[in-house]
């Protein structure tokens, strides 16, 4: 099987909620400096998905690049 890791860089650890990420599809949450990994199987796509739809509307910096292209650039 495929194993696929979402990396999502934070401003702080505190602010993730680790059990709303442990969704179907999602295998292991890492969390490591200012970075919290995603690893998903198969799903990723539904796993990223899911996320980009959860993440609109939240306050967040605004990088050159949008979110569902910085995504899929790491699937």
């Amino acid at each position: 099987p495929c194993t696929m890791r979402i990396r999502i860089q934070v401003k702080s650890q505190r602010d993730v909620d680790e059990a709303a990420l442990r969704v179907d599809g999602v295998l292991a949450v890492v969390r490591s400096g200012d970075v919290v990994q995603i690893v998903c199987g198969a799903q990723s796509d539904d796993v990223a998905a899911a996320m980009i739809a959860k993440l609109r509307g939240v306050a967040h910096d605004t990088p050159s690049e949008s979110l569902s292209q910085r995504v899929h650039a790491n699937i």
